[in-house]
């Protein structure tokens, strides 16, 4: 099994080094490798840097190839729209961009955590990424946090909705996680859905949509 989506397969892919440096050129061939391996999703948790027409085109076949790019926002705390974050920033149709939120279980308040990137127009929706407890190196654990805690629970939901709906394009999962996430008000005129991740929302209609031919 691969975590929540237990029949897909995971693809590791090094593109940085050890002090999270790279190229666009490395990650672009990971990108394209990925591709050329079948890959439907990509879990990206980078960015940083300049545009570049490269990177546009590599994501521009990817489409071609019905391929979804989810994509972290950044963790700056600051306006996508007016200081892009790259890859999350390039308005490419099956690039999902994520930001990150927080949940205060006593009150039942999601917030968007206080380091999260955000954008009415460049970051779509958002997801946990505040305190998550993840894997380390040396087989250890830790709780962290970053808007590329956040990416993964949305690139898992993904591969969840093309498992069940496998009919449906990168492009129209895109939507589905967009639609059937959980309206936020703290995400409402900071991303272009609104909404924070809703899993059992996306899988009740990815089953619905199962049926529709």
């Amino acid at each position: 099994g691969a975590g929540v989506a237990e029949r897909a397969k995971i693809m590791v892919l090094r593109a940085l080094d050890d002090e999270e440096g790279g190229s666009t050129s490395t990650i672009i061939e990971a990108l394209e490798y990925a591709i050329d391996m079948g890959a439907k999703v990509s879990s990206n948790s980078y960015g940083g840097g300049g545009e570049s027409q490269a990177f546009r085109v590599a994501l521009q076949a990817a489409r071609e190839a019905d391929h979804l790019f989810v994509a972290a926002a950044g963790n700056d705390a600051e306006d996508n729209d007016g200081l892009p974050m790259f890859p999350c920033a390039y308005d490419i149709d099956n690039v999902l961009c994520i930001a990150s939120t927080y949940t205060n279980f006593e009150t039942n308040v999601t917030s968007m955590s206080t380091f999260s990137n955000y954008g009415e127009q460049t970051v779509d929706m958002g997801a946990p990424g505040t305190a998550i407890y993840s894997t380390m190196p040396g087989a250890s654990y830790a709780s962290l946090s970053g808007t590329s805690m956040a990416t993964p629970f949305v690139s898992g939901a993904a591969v969840i909705v093309r498992d069940l709906a496998p009919q449906m394009s990168a492009v129209e999962v895109k939507n589905l996680l967009m639609s059937t996430g959980t309206p936020t008000v703290a995400l409402e005129g900071r991303t272009v859905s609104g909404t924070r991740l809703n899993l059992e929302n996306a899988v009740r209609r990815a089953l619905a949509q199962a049926w529709v031919f």
